[in-house]
């Protein structure tokens, strides 16, 4: 018996058939071959709007804006890869992988009754990354986070939690060269050379002053520089520990700059996401500032838990003593605790109350009070 050819509407009803069977599969497919299909993005734009204010014992009035941790604020940032790096999968010697820009506006509280805020225009985060041939070896250049200690956030996006850098030298960010590689199979080395501090504070602050709108180039150097390093475990195991150093003149104020030098060791335990431990601890000498060569020492302390799929709860303490080997014996101490019960509204929304109490304070400064703040743009993770 021989073979009868198909006519032509049966081909045609086959092949529409084929074509809506694999139309409709589609979807199915490119799920598993998502990286084929879709071209993953090189660039991206984060808008950022954080709102804050409460009671605080030492504002005028007990409240209004904050001041202590993140302020009002609204932020722009950049962030772009390398699109030949990403393709290609390797790096024949050094090449730049990713750049990062971000500025922001900023509310200055007044800080005495009577004055009006002021608008400061800050920047965060400007550099570039250069991948190398080397495993886990990279560099930076440009304005980021100083290898001093090292703290891990569960809920990281303008968290109201410190850093002890923030706390110690009076900033976590600066500009300079950074440099990270494995020194062992289980130990990295970072390490940076920086300005100490010069565009740590406000570039640019403008607001009235006596009556008048004025504005105001807050950029000053006053021959400062600073090295930090820190050296120890990868920050992708489970138990972190380290020993970091710092040694400088940074900047203090606008006109003012202190020598610094510090030695300290940080210990982190994480389990998955769910909860974060980390303790930190340093001392060394301040010199330079006219107040004679004394001894400080800082611990922090600090807790995150996961609380479900929209909680978050954190807690810090900080406690810093300064003036133990001045001729007069005096001693400064301030010990803080700082505390965050966090809400995710949505995936880059979050609701954050965060009390402060500072009990110890011998200059007799005491604060306490609680901050409600509202940040928009803080789920984003690079």
């Amino acid at each position: 018996m021989g073979w009868n050819q198909p006519s032509r509407k049966a081909i045609v009803r086959w092949a529409a058939s084929l074509l809506i069977a694999g139309w409709a599969a589609l979807p199915v497919i490119a799920s598993d071959w998502d990286t084929v299909l879709v071209r993953p993005d090189q660039e991206f734009v984060f808008y950022q709007f954080n709102l804050a204010a409460g009671y605080d014992s030492a504002e005028p009035d007990n409240g209004g804006l904050a001041d202590r941790g993140p302020r009002t604020q609204l932020n722009i940032e950049w962030f772009a890869k390398d699109k030949g790096r990403i393709q290609r999968g390797y790096t024949r010697l050094a090449e730049p992988s990713q750049w990062n820009l971000k500025i922001g506006l900023e509310v200055n509280p007044a800080e005495q009754e009577g004055e009006d805020p002021s608008l400061d225009l800050r920047l965060f985060d400007a550099w570039v990354r250069f991948d190398t041939k080397w495993d886990r070896t990279s560099f930076w250049l440009g304005h980021r986070s100083i290898p001093f200690g090292h703290n891990p956030r569960l809920d990281p996006g303008l968290s109201p939690l410190p850093n002890q850098a923030s706390l110690d030298l009076g900033f976590g960010r600066d500009t300079g060269v950074f440099f990270k590689t494995p020194v062992a199979a289980r130990l990295d080395l970072d390490l940076a050379v920086t300005a100490g501090g010069l565009l740590s504070g406000p570039l640019v602050s403008a607001g009235d002053q006596d009556g008048s709108f004025e504005v105001e180039d807050r950029i000053s150097y006053n021959d400062t520089w600073l090295v930090t390093a820190r050296l120890g475990r990868p920050h992708f195991e489970r138990v972190e520990s380290g020993v970091f150093a710092a040694v400088g003149s940074v900047q203090r104020g606008q006109d003012n700059s202190v020598e610094v030098s510090r030695l300290g060791f940080d210990w982190v335990v994480k389990h998955r996401e769910d909860w974060h431990m980390v303790h930190q601890i340093s001392g060394g000498e301040n010199d330079g500032d006219g107040q004679g060569k004394r001894w400080v020492g800082n611990l922090l302390n600090s807790f995150e838990l996961f609380l479900g799929p929209r909680w978050r709860l954190g807690l810090t303490h900080s406690f810093q003593m300064e003036d133990l080997v001045v001729a007069s014996g005096s001693r400064k101490e301030t010990g803080v605790v700082f505390g965050s019960v966090s809400y995710a509204l949505t995936r880059n929304a979050r609701l954050r109350l965060n009390p402060f109490v500072e009990y110890r304070d011998t200059a007799g400064e005491r604060d306490t009070g609680v901050n409600l703040q509202l940040c928009f743009g803080c789920g984003w993770r690079k």
